[in-house]
């Protein structure tokens, strides 16, 4: 009967003396550390979830990304669009001048020199490469959007898209949320009545001489004009959305991070409190086996 109340009395304090080195460990891994999740098994529930905030958390960095990355383009985009207009403002003015009836055949061709260095300057803004395709190239990436003809003196003849150029790049936002972070030139620099053909049919008509055509120019620039400014429009918009979609994520991310530090993050303090009432037990403890193991060595003695 003493034998068996030793053996019991051994194996409750080896089992009491396990926990409080186990104990001892996680509270000294927590003050050294900082958190009070350091492996799966600290808290699996919280540990999970810990894990789950990290994924999601993950998802939204990418979306931020893909927003900036979409900020980028459709900052381009305006700059580009905004040369556009700025030309075609300026090549309206031309016509207007052009009209007049008191320009003689040579303030008409110098009138032209201006127009086609304008065309020169668009195909430039239309050809604009990024940093991993071209502004107004759709999804091509490997060659420029607008291909051109050009006559025995070197001038714009004609130009006309290579391709497809009309493919939207789509940017993930959201769970459920895309958005086209390129502008086509569909019916401004490509269609039935474009810049280029407006631009090359007013140089020409101002080098014959052909007054109707110089006057056609100018409704016809008015109306590009018009085009021009709803692409602006049209980007200002999707900015002003990825802005907005730029503050809900980084308000969502900080609200998850928040949490996550609420799960895996330890207080200090209650930690050390922990870990000295553990020593002072565990001090115990080793007292108390020391009596253990003598009464048990005097029962064997006996």
């Amino acid at each position: 009967m003493i034998r068996t109340t030793a053996i019991n009395l051994s194996r409750n304090f080896i089992l009491n003396f396990n926990r409080h080195l186990t104990r001892i460990e996680k509270y000294q891994n927590e003050v050294s550390s900082g958190r009070k999740l350091n492996k799966p098994s600290d808290q699996p529930a919280d540990a999970m979830m810990a894990l789950d905030i990290q994924s999601y958390n993950a998802q939204l960095e990418q979306y931020l990304r893909n927003i900036e990355d979409g900020t980028l383009r459709l900052n381009l985009a305006e700059n580009a669009l905004n040369d556009v207009q700025n030309l075609i403002m300026r090549a309206k003015d031309l016509s207007v001048m052009g009209s007049n009836s008191t320009l003689n055949e040579d303030d008409l061709k110098n009138i032209a020199i201006e127009v086609n260095e304008l065309l020169e300057h668009l195909l430039t803004i239309a050809n604009q490469k990024t940093t991993d395709g071209y502004l107004f190239g759709g999804t091509q990436t490997d060659v420029a959007p607008f291909d051109v003809v050009r006559n025995s003196r070197g001038e714009i003849e004609s130009v006309t898209p290579h391709g497809d150029i009309s493919g939207k790049l789509l940017r993930t936002v959201g769970s459920d949320t895309t958005i086209s972070v390129n502008v086509d030139g569909e019916n401004l620099l490509y269609g039935r009545q474009n810049l280029f053909q407006t631009l090359i049919d007013f140089r020409d008509a101002l080098r014959s001489g052909d007054r109707q055509a110089i006057s056609d120019a100018t409704g016809e620039l008015g109306e590009l004009l018009d085009q021009a400014l709803s692409k602006l429009s049209e980007v200002g918009s999707k900015a002003q959305y990825l802005d907005e979609r730029k503050s809900e994520l980084n308000a969502e991310k900080i609200q998850y991070l928040d949490r996550l530090a609420d799960l895996r993050d330890a207080d200090l303090t209650e930690s050390l409190l922990y870990l000295q009432q553990e020593q002072v037990a565990y001090q115990a403890a080793l007292s108390m086996g020391a009596e253990i193991l003598k009464t048990n060595m005097l029962n064997f003695m006996r």
